[in-house]
């Protein structure tokens, strides 16, 4: 998957194109958008803690 060069975001709207997942080569080659099912939000301090181990 491509991000054409930019960072993924922390915070987006659901819809919002992220990258480009490619597949296949030469004259088969499909390349298809991928977007946000759902809101993506950065996860609070709190949350970041308990992932840790």
């Amino acid at each position: 998957m491509s991000t054409g060069g930019k960072a993924v975001p922390h915070e987006a709207k659901a819809g919002t194109t992220v990258g480009v997942l490619t597949v296949g080569n030469g004259e088969s080659t499909q390349k298809v958008p991928v977007a946000l099912k759902e809101d993506l939000v950065e996860p609070s301090f709190g949350a970041k803690l308990t992932r840790l181990g």
